[in-house]
């Protein structure tokens, strides 16, 4: 699996947000979640149906995840939900195929490949938060043609 090297713009984002360990899928409970308030974002880009941001990656395997919109200007977040700015930054953009849970080829290997194979031999460094899920048209919840893209912050 060879990622893409792209610069992404900036952009804002509303959404819900969680901070844990994600040993009971407290991420997934978070989407089911967020489907709920969907109809209370305003402005939303395209061509991003959905966007989930992880950042504040902690040495314990703690993290903070967002499941959100990306908007055209943050107001007033809806209540209970939070709002983030992500700067611009250059990725390695990976494509997730198939199911999210489908293990082998889950989304935790994914991950596991790109932060344990390739990114230690591709001559870069990970640049630090925010890590990107972009889910657009491509993705299908619970399919085998399923696709997202996993974006991973860089330098060299």
């Amino acid at each position: 699996m060879e990622p893409t090297i792209k610069e992404l713009p900036g952009m804002k984002v509303v959404g819900i947000e969680y901070t844990g360990l994600n040993q009971n899928g407290e991420v997934q409970q978070l989407w089911e979640e967020f489907n709920s308030y969907m109809n209370e974002i305003r402005d939303k880009v395209e061509p991003y149906l959905a966007l989930g941001i992880c950042t504040n990656m902690r040495p314990d395997g703690s993290y903070t995840y967002v499941a959100g919109y990306a908007v055209t200007a943050i107001a007033q977040s809806p209540p209970g939900m939070v709002s983030r700015s992500i700067p611009p930054a250059r990725y390695a953009i990976f494509t997730h195929h198939g199911q999210l849970l489908d293990v082998p080829n889950d989304l935790h290997s994914t991950y596991n490949y790109i932060f344990t194979d390739w990114l230690p031999a591709s001559g870069y460094t990970y640049a630090g938060s925010p890590t990107l899920e972009l889910y657009d048209t491509r993705f299908k919840l619970e399919s085998d043609d399923s696709e997202l893209d996993i974006c991973i912050p860089i330098k060299e």
